[in-house]
């Protein structure tokens, strides 16, 4: 079959919304099985750009999509998925990894920045978009690895099970971009404790900081004032520490979690 401009307008359009599997079967319906057809090319663009929407919730380009898979072997990628194997958006971890080498690489800075935003202008046009922007960002910044600490934490130390680390990852994603501060060394030990507040105050369930040299030492004063004013009692959050001091970054991590009545019920069978 000879598929023509407009068909090719048309059936682009009626793919769009459709499953890889029922876009095969919709072209079979009309007869188009041959794809070394003339016009057959854009029908096969179409095709593979779907599947790649719906595994990355953009297109990559060939060589965004090497650089996807040598990214499945990222430590901070593997632990995620070994910790929630089911989880669904796992390549939007890729993804946010991808997006982060834009931010962090040096040599051609203006070009990535232009296609870091490329990407988020791609995945914020799609369905559910503020949940996939919060799993990119989330996997794009220095916080990550105090999320997988976090959730390493939980389930080594507190036996958490699969379902409910996958419980948490949701809650903090869908709380992410409101429940987060990376301490710079200009903050002021009351600026940290002040979002922190806020912070307990809004009820967030998991409230996360990150600092680095001096700035961990301003989250360290931070926490010992509020623990010595029991704010931490007060708002029903216990902190979790994690401090690296080695190498050329030492830094602190620090997770704030709300403790609900339940919590305390289940810690005490």
């Amino acid at each position: 079959m000879t598929i023509g401009p407009d068909q090719i307008e048309q059936i682009a359009k009626d793919i769009t919304p459709l499953s890889l599997r029922a876009a095969l079967a919709y072209l079979a319906s009309k007869k188009i099985f041959d794809y070394a057809e003339k016009g057959s090319d854009r029908l096969k663009h179409i095709i593979r750009a779907k599947l790649e929407e719906r595994r990355y919730a953009f297109v990559p380009n060939r060589q965004e999509a090497e650089r996807l898979k040598e990214l499945s072997r990222n430590p901070n990628y593997q632990t995620v998925r070994s910790l929630i194997p089911r989880y669904p958006y796992i390549d939007l971890i890729r993804t946010g990894l991808l997006v982060r080498s834009y931010i962090t690489d040096p040599v051609e800075k203006d070009k990535n920045k232009g296609r870091s935003r490329q990407i988020k202008e791609e995945i914020a046009r799609r369905p559910n978009s503020k949940k996939l922007m919060s799993i990119v960002h989330l996997a794009s910044t220095d916080h990550f690895s105090s999320v997988i600490g976090y959730l390493m934490h939980l389930r080594h130390t507190e036996g958490y099970s699969e379902n409910q680390l996958l419980e948490k990852f949701e809650e903090i994603v869908s709380e992410w971009d409101e429940s987060h501060l990376a301490v710079r060394k200009d903050f002021t030990v009351a600026k940290v404790k002040g979002f922190c507040v806020k912070k307990m105050e809004e009820r967030k369930r998991n409230i996360f900081l990150l600092g680095m040299i001096t700035a961990s030492r301003k989250i360290e004063d931070a926490m010992a004032q509020l623990d010595r004013e029991k704010a931490f009692k007060k708002h029903r959050y216990e902190a979790i520490t994690l401090k690296c001091v080695g190498g050329i970054e030492p830094r602190i991590e620090v997770t704030l979690r709300y403790v609900s009545e339940m919590d305390e019920l289940v810690g005490t069978d």
